[in-house]
């Protein structure tokens, strides 16, 4: 055995800018005494592009009195935000990171603390904006009875989204290769653990066919049903979403974690007549009452089967994204079962459909997100009524909402974690009405 005495445990490490400034100074005296850490780089670490060309271009064209086409095309620069993932103030020197051993928490003074090596999370230099072109065409429709319809194509095209990659990944297989050794000795910047680097490489496309139907209100009734029907694939889902192998991500690309494919939303209001003719009783029950409800249905949030936390059957060392299992069956969901009372559970998708990745090695056969959780249906509505306060311009308003109005139960989410005793089930029935009352005194 041995320790390690000399040489430089920030070497690599870079600070932004040319020198401290006094506020970093007074916050963080240390920075006095690391010069060498300054190499001139901006202060964002990126240059932050300051301008852009945005062309919008679009047309309407009515074919009738009734009848209209419009169509749309542009392209978008998104600014970039603060990455609350990161923590980029938690790095060495600022803070550091490190993991105590042989201790207990309750009683730390005994334990020993090990700070090397480092582990670190940093932006690309290449950082920049997030880059969008989206495009539509509709056609609107008069109908009788004081209603419009219309038909939409939307579309939508992006690149440079963030995400992650630990770029201190090892290669596949390197550590069933060299059994005994510390992951952190055969990585390919040595004193560092894993280097979590923010970047903007993703690529995401959307497409929808989107309709609507609606009336305007008239004499007391309005009412809309809109349905979309649409597909979003990407390879990063979100600035936090990490690369299961940092070295390829040709695997990756797939349906996205945003995706919802049937999205069916209908509302509908009625004000009911003032019935000012009415005797007073009748009036304040049922008169000037507005009520309007929502029906929502849509699909389910995809998933895929992926190895636990901690577990690394590629053997690429710790930091990475999960890694994906293998599919060995071709339809995981035809053992699928109604909920079983008895049981308290029901098959969501078979158990047995899906296995570990050989050791040192990658999964090649199974897609993202290739199953589903349940959809669901929702109706919720609202009721409002205005009380005045006679011979004065005061009144009461009261609203009583009621959410799950129907207290219909429905299908939790399947469990996905290959290592508990319910992976592949659902074990939970989820859903209840909740009703919120509020008076409000205008005066």
């Amino acid at each position: 055995g041995g320790s390690l005495d000399s040489g430089d445990r920030l070497n690599g490490m870079t600070l932004p800018g040319d020198n401290p400034t006094d506020e970093a100074l007074a916050e963080f005296p240390q920075l006095a005494n690391l010069q060498r850490l300054y190499h001139g780089v901006p202060n964002g670490f990126s240059e932050t592009p300051t301008d852009g060309f945005q062309p919008r271009l679009g047309l309407a064209y009515a074919f009738n009195d009734r009848t209209t086409f419009r169509a749309g095309a542009g392209r978008f620069l998104n600014r970039v935000q603060i990455n609350t993932t990161a923590a980029y103030g938690f790095n060495a020197p600022l803070s550091e990171m490190q993991t105590v051993i042989t201790g207990i928490v309750d009683t730390p003074g005994g334990a020993s603390t090990r700070n090397f090596p480092l582990v670190g999370a940093m932006q690309s230099p290449d950082f920049t904006n997030p880059t969008s072109w989206a495009w539509n065409a509709t056609v609107d429709r008069e109908l009788p009875w004081a209603m419009r319809g219309a038909l939409s194509y939307v579309g939508r095209s992006a690149s440079n989204l963030e995400r992650a990659r630990n770029i201190n990944q090892l290669q596949a297989g390197t550590i069933q290769r060299n059994p005994g050794v510390n992951s952190n000795a055969l990585r390919p910047y040595l004193g560092y653990g894993s280097i979590t680097l923010y970047e903007t490489t993703g690529t995401s496309r959307y497409n929808s066919l989107q309709t609507q139907v609606e009336r305007r209100s008239t004499r007391g009734v309005g009412f809309s049903v809109a349905y979309t029907f649409s597909r979003t694939t990407d390879n990063g889902s979100g600035r936090g979403d990490i690369l299961p192998n940092a070295y390829d991500d040709s695997g990756y690309y797939g349906i996205s974690d945003l995706d919802r494919p049937h999205v069916l939303v209908s509302q509908v209001r009625y004000r009911f007549p003032t019935l000012e003719a009415s005797v007073a009783p009748l009036r304040w029950v049922l008169g000037n009452w507005d009520v309007s409800g929502i029906f929502q249905a849509q699909s389910g949030a995809p998933f895929d089967i992926r190895t636990p936390a901690g577990v690394d059957v590629a053997g690429v060392g710790p930091g990475s994204g999960n890694q994906f299992y293998d599919q060995i069956l071709d339809d995981p969901i035809a053992a699928r079962t109604d909920w079983d009372p008895a049981l308290s559970r029901a098959v969501w998708f078979d158990r047995n459909a899906f296995r570990p990745a050989a050791a040192g090695t990658f999964a090649t056969t199974q897609e993202k997100n290739s199953l589903r959780q349940p959809g669901f249906w929702d109706i919720n509505m609202s009721f409002r009524k205005g009380f005045n306060v006679a011979g004065t311009p005061h009144r009461f308003d009261l609203r009583v909402e009621m959410f799950n109005i129907l207290n219909r139960t429905r299908l939790g989410n399947a469990v996905t974690n290959p290592s508990l005793a319910d992976f592949g089930y659902i074990t939970s029935l989820v859903g209840n009405r909740t009703m919120q009352i509020g008076m409000q005194y205008l005066f």
